[in-house]
């Protein structure tokens, strides 16, 4: 039976600056002074092995934070700039004003130390306290999605739970959470799509891939398949559709299933788009993708296999797709439907960290906290979760008195930060990345290019070539520019000055969150107990504002089936 929906939806449309609509949002703090920053600051990158895709500069600071019926001091990010979106709402999709990464780390150029380094949130929160490092996932696999974290142990583990080995992380720098497998040349891991085996590699592959690219990460979306396999697993959807399902089929027609094969042949980038009736009679030919490693079975539900783009719209796509090589990313689509407990309590002692699959959500209605009653509410719709943002967000509490911030739960990163109020989003035009302690490279892809790209490219190269407190020279091929620096702080410093100096921002950080009255900002003056309490000679406001441009936000949208 189709969905009976209901929907609201209120949309605010903004025609102004884009300074004025982020002052709108700070009503709440007039008559306080600016908050006092850190000279300390810190660089985040996001993408895969040698590439990065988003990259973020912000001030460092620590604060006290409540989560999950726990408290602790932890450091603390704001961003100050980013070249992708920090914090909008797109549409029905409220994106994260910020991120908590849940893999042990620390606030170094690329998040990962010994052990004994740590900081991140979690590695703070049990450095204060009685909670051990760990923490359950819940992800309901209904219309509406949304789940529940839970910190700490659980007092219990179901006796038919799944222990699965991740990789040892005690001294070892370069760390995701990875399904464990040894280094053995003759041992195969298979992948099963329903009883049909589509794709085997050796343990020695995955074993290689362990850590770089075949991991655990709920800020990737859907689930990543080497190529090959990927397409078997289309392959079959498209055979039992075009072969031995003729109402199906009519229902599909030459058009839809031409792309579905040619989705199969290339991985991604090509649009598929189906209805209701559409998906449902595909979902005859999907089955759950059973990856067989080191006598676990990994099970991906085949119910993650399509998601409704936006709540009520009955539109889909599929959340699952396929690149070339052997990497393996258990995305968003792992997550679905399931309770998964990572447990990392004993790394500081050299203990082996494991991956428990609890069973099915259920509801999420099992409080598998260590302190019961203390669940985290997570938010994201199918579309948001499943989609091509990968994004699930929850809600945590920094500060004296605490401040509410949404922030997107990472998986695949290890640094907890916010937003600054004088963020800027800027045009896409160059890539920022420290390639060691010393250095830093400013490049520009090819699809970084335009007119526009240039203007701003050429700007910032020359307000970071007439910087005195690093060297900097122009190089060739992608890499516009190389700064060598003593350590990595001057650097950061110039890189700030100069694109705050010269370059016109894109837009405010989270302003279409603003438009709809959100809080998106951390405020450090508002709270007692952020540190460092003096300001620094160094200011963070943009010398030039946003053009005016119009804004139009999706501020609430409901729905319900029945």
């Amino acid at each position: 039976m189709a969905p009976i929906v209901w929907m609201l939806s209120v949309v605010v449309g903004v025609v102004a600056s884009q300074e004025t609509c982020e002052e709108m949002s700070h009503l709440q703090v007039t008559g306080h002074s600016m908050e006092e920053a850190s000279s300390e600051l810190f660089w985040q990158g996001y993408g895969g092995v040698g590439w990065i895709w988003m990259w973020v500069l912000g001030l460092l600071g620590r604060d006290t934070v409540h989560w999950g019926g726990f408290e602790g001091t932890a450091k603390v990010g704001l961003a100050l700039m980013s070249n992708e979106h920090q914090g909008d709402k797109f549409e029905t999709v409220a994106s994260a004003a910020g991120i908590i990464g849940l893999l042990p780390g620390c606030f170094k150029d690329q998040g990962w130390c010994y052990a004994d380094e740590h900081d991140d949130l979690l590695t703070a929160l049990s450095n204060s306290g009685p909670m051990k490092r760990a923490f359950t996932m819940c992800l309901d696999e209904t219309p509406a999605g949304g789940g529940k974290l839970f910190l700490g142990m659980p007092q219990t583990i179901p006796a038919n739970a799944k222990a699965m080995k991740m990789v040892n992380v005690y001294n070892w720098h370069n760390y995701a959470y990875a399904i464990y497998a040894p280094n053995l040349t003759d041992e195969t891991v298979t992948f099963s799509f329903g009883s049909e085996v589509v794709g085997t590699q050796s343990y020695h592959t995955w074993w290689l891939n362990e850590g770089l690219n075949s991991y655990v990460d709920s800020g990737t979306r859907g689930l990543k398949l080497p190529l090959d396999i990927f397409g078997k697993v289309i392959h079959h959807v498209y055979d039992r559709i075009k072969h031995h399902d003729k109402e199906c089929e009519k229902h599909w027609g030459d058009g839809l299933l031409d792309q579905l094969k040619k989705l199969g042949a290339e991985g991604t980038g090509v649009l598929l788009e189906v209805n209701e009736a559409q998906k449902s009679c595909a979902m005859d030919h999907v089955q759950d993708l059973v990856i067989r490693v080191n006598g676990n079975d990994v099970v991906v539900f085949k119910s993650s296999f399509f998601y409704e783009t936006e709540p009520c719209s009955q539109r889909y796509q599929i959340s699952w797709w396929g690149v070339e090589g052997t990497a393996v990313v258990l995305g968003t689509a792992f997550f679905w439907g399931k309770n998964l407990l990572f447990d990392t309590s004993t790394i500081k002692v050299g203990g082996v960290p494991y991956l428990y699959d609890l069973g099915p959500a259920d509801g999420c209605q099992k409080d598998y906290g260590q302190i019961p009653g203390n669940e985290i509410s997570l938010s994201g719709p199918p579309g948001q979760v499943l989609g091509i943002n990968g994004t699930i967000t929850a809600v945590v509490k920094v500060g004296t008195p605490p401040q509410e911030l949404t922030v997107q739960l990472d998986t695949g990163s290890a640094k907890f930060f916010a937003v600054h109020k004088e963020c800027r989003k800027l045009v896409n035009c160059f890539m920022v990345n420290p390639p060691n302690e010393t250095s830093i490279t400013i490049s520009q892809k090819s699809w970084q290019k335009s007119n526009t790209c240039q203007k701003q490219a050429s700007a910032f190269v020359d307000a970071m070539l007439s910087q005195s407190a690093v060297s900097c020279s122009k190089t060739g091929g992608e890499n516009l520019l190389t700064c060598d620096c003593p350590y990595k702080q001057p650097c950061y410093v110039a890189m700030v000055e100069a694109i705050q100096k010269s370059l016109i921002p894109a837009e405010v950080c989270g302003i279409s969150r603003k438009a709809c009255g959100e809080p998106v900002d951390f405020l450090p003056s508002l709270s007692s107990s952020f540190q460092p309490h003096q300001s620094q000679s160094m200011s963070y406001k943009f010398a030039k504002a946003p053009q005016d441009q119009h804004v139009t936000a999706n501020c609430q949208h409901d729905c319900q089936y029945n």
